[in-house]
């Protein structure tokens, strides 16, 4: 199940600087279901996965700007109170992404909520 998740992983269509909700969610909903056979199949936790396949593997900000719009508010709260490398890592990829494209609403939502 793992290869196969693998080999679908989602592309991004749309540059960087004008990404769409959907491709956002169907990015998210992908990673989720990848962390979970990964858990399954491994019993590395959903975070690891998540923290090294979006964070320490990709280049691309919309990844990490997918996985912070997706998340729950009490997956939210559990990454803040851990305050953890993957908050950081959060938080500096989204900080940079409102530099680089200050009017993308997206970014700066996802800001808002890893700051309150």
């Amino acid at each position: 199940m793992q290869t196969f998740l693998n080999q679908s992983e989602p592309e991004f269509s749309s540059p960087e600087s004008a990404i769409g909700g959907l491709e956002l969610a169907r990015y998210a909903q992908w990673v989720r279901a990848a962390a979970v056979v990964n858990a399954a199949e491994t019993g590395q936790t959903a975070q690891s996965f998540i923290e090294n396949e979006v964070l320490m593997k990709t280049k691309d900000p919309r990844k990490v700007l997918a996985v912070v719009m997706d998340l729950s508010n009490g997956e939210l709260e559990i990454v803040k109170r851990s305050n953890s490398s993957l908050l950081i890592g959060l938080r500096s990829v989204i900080q940079n992404g409102i530099r680089n494209f200050p009017g993308n609403e997206f970014y700066i939502e996802a800001y808002k909520k890893l700051s309150n």
